[in-house]
């Protein structure tokens, strides 16, 4: 998978103006960015999610000139992960690859999940579509179970 460079500016420029807070740019004096950020994986490392954020932060380090580094934080479905994106400062130097499981499921389907997707994250980009399939021995086929 390719992602060009106008996808890392747009999603440089949406993580500053979505992230960054008023009061936080208020009181700021340099550009941002003027350290390191960091992008969250909520899973293991070397799966999808993790190489394509792997793939979002060298593009980004590049564009931006500061490092971006990717942290693993797996357990609980991505929900370790997403609340420690929850908690951090909302100042544009702490991202999450987000994914349907952490943002959408893992509430329906864990008790007392640790956040709040609709209210503690704010979109930045759309990265990625990762295509899913069904398979079957074709020896046995489907068979629906009664």
């Amino acid at each position: 998978m390719h992602i060009s460079i106008g996808t890392m500016r747009g999603i440089a420029l949406l993580a500053m103006a979505a992230l960054i807070s008023p009061a936080a740019t208020a009181q700021s004096t340099q550009p941002w960015p003027s350290r390191p950020l960091r992008i969250v994986v909520p899973f293991a490392p070397g799966g999808t999610t993790d190489l394509i954020a792997r793939m979002v932060a060298e593009g980004l380090s590049r564009e931006l000139g500061q490092p971006v580094v990717v942290e693993n934080k797996a357990g609980a479905g991505g929900n370790l992960g997403a609340a420690e994106v929850a908690r951090a400062e909302a100042d544009g130097y702490t991202l999450m690859m987000g994914t349907p499981g952490p943002l959408a499921i893992n509430r329906l389907v864990i008790a007392n999940t640790p956040y709040q997707a609709d209210k503690d994250f704010a979109a930045v980009s759309y990265v990625a579509d990762v295509p899913n399939v069904v398979l079957a021995n074709p020896a046995t086929g489907f068979r629906r179970s009664s």
